[in-house]
């Protein structure tokens, strides 16, 4: 728990990544820095350039599971795609629906 005093533990993507971040597995690296689910960290994105569709989705679905991380410093262009994701994934389908399993293609044909 968090005194009063006390500042939150920040992350910068830049020292980790670079200016550009692109895959899933990224995410992986920021549950390092996050002790417990309820411990506030703060990600920050400053001078990061580019975030993948796929980084922007996996990372919205850790901050869902860990509500005390925040972001900041988000570029123009890094936050249009953390907000398309966000829409795209909302109205699209739920979390819940996405699998990493593959299909066969005879299963395909039972659609058609």
């Amino acid at each position: 728990m968090l005194n009063r005093n006390s500042k939150p533990k920040s992350v910068a993507v830049k020292e980790l990544f670079g200016t550009t971040v692109s895959t899933r597995q990224a995410v992986q690296e920021f549950a390092k820095y996050v002790p417990s689910k309820t411990s506030k960290v703060v990600i920050d994105f400053d001078e990061v350039e580019f975030v993948s569709r796929s980084f922007a989705h996996e990372f919205l679905r850790f901050q869902k599971t860990h509500p005390a991380v925040e972001i900041q410093n988000c570029s123009k262009d890094v936050k249009k795609m953390f907000d398309t994701v966000r829409r795209s994934s909302s109205s699209a389908y739920s979390d819940e629906d996405i699998t990493d399993s593959s299909i066969n293609l005879a299963d395909l044909s039972l659609h058609f």
